[in-house]
């Protein structure tokens, strides 16, 4: 996992340096066609809440330097419910980013952009509660994907963090029911994301990072900190450890860990970039039960 402390004044510089520090391009190649994820969770703007725009115009930049082309790369929205994806990339200032580099832009929610897939690998939930496969979007097959996601705690995940936004993004709006088992279905789709993307990565936003029962009602604190990883877990694990969390003691976390679908155990996870071992965010979020 890579760790960089930020300013206004640096941060697109410091989003390459981000992704160099882990190379990124060993699990992403500019051979294949390449997926942003967004984490949009309202489409009005609220700091810490979705994909920053500065977070965007950073990962883009460093792609077009890396000579990834343009007409391979993509931004994608996952529609949740009472969200507006139009309203989203305007409002959130991504229009203007996606514009300027001149790549194109989708929601992936309509019927004609999701197949219904059968996981090959044995899964915890999934298969009771979609018995004849889950509907996911079809975009995402055999590309790399990098998740642009935020860091946040949240009610039901206790964390929005990686996993939460490659489940959110492959399931949409199908995943609004699964909420009495959302940490075994997180883990699930960990393993189904390893599946169907050619290469997964990660990069993490917390310039703005929220406390509280999100991904709506929580305070927003100034943090300057961005992170990246290809390995989604053990992200999740080092910002929780961040926001003041015991990582294991957060449920998909450590069952993801004891399934060996990623490292939580920060004991054997190697931070590169800057030091953060004094940084402890004490963040306190209300947690749903399971």
């Amino acid at each position: 996992v890579s760790v960089v402390k930020t300013s206004p004044q640096t941060v697109i510089d410091d989003y390459g340096r981000l992704m160099h520090l882990v190379s990124y391009t060993g699990t992403v190649s500019s051979e294949h066609e390449t997926a942003l994820a967004i984490d949009l969770s309202w489409h009005h703007f609220f700091p810490g809440s979705s994909t920053a725009p500065w977070q965007l115009d950073g990962v883009l930049n460093t792609l077009i330097q890396d000579n990834f082309h343009r007409d391979r790369i993509g931004a994608y929205y996952s529609k949740r419910k009472g969200i507006s994806v139009t309203k989203g990339k305007v409002l959130n200032r991504h229009a203007s980013v996606i514009e300027r580099y001149g790549i194109h832009a989708d929601s992936l929610d309509e019927d004609e952009h999701r197949i219904l897939y059968e996981p090959k690998i044995p899964l915890r939930i999934l298969p009771k509660i979609f018995p004849h496969g889950i509907s996911i979007p079809g975009k995402f097959f055999d590309v790399n994907t990098i998740l642009l996601t935020t860091m946040k705690t949240d009610a039901l995940a206790t964390i929005a963090g990686a996993v939460h936004t490659s489940f959110k993004t492959l399931l949409g709006e199908t995943g609004s029911g699964v909420y009495p088992v959302y940490h075994e279905v997180m883990v699930d789709m960990v393993a189904v994301a390893g599946e169907i993307f050619k290469g997964v990565f990660a990069v993490m936003d917390g310039i703005f990072a929220g406390e509280g029962p999100g991904p709506l009602s929580y305070m927003p604190h100034e943090t300057n900190i961005i992170l990246a990883s290809s390995d989604l877990v053990a992200l999740d694990a080092v910002a929780a450890k961040m926001m003041g969390l015991d990582p294991l003691s957060i449920p998909y976390i450590r069952l993801a860990h004891e399934s060996g679908l990623g490292n939580g155990d920060m004991k054997k996870i190697e931070i590169l970039g800057d030091d953060i071992s004094d940084v402890n965010l004490n963040f306190r979020v209300k947690r749903h039960s399971m």
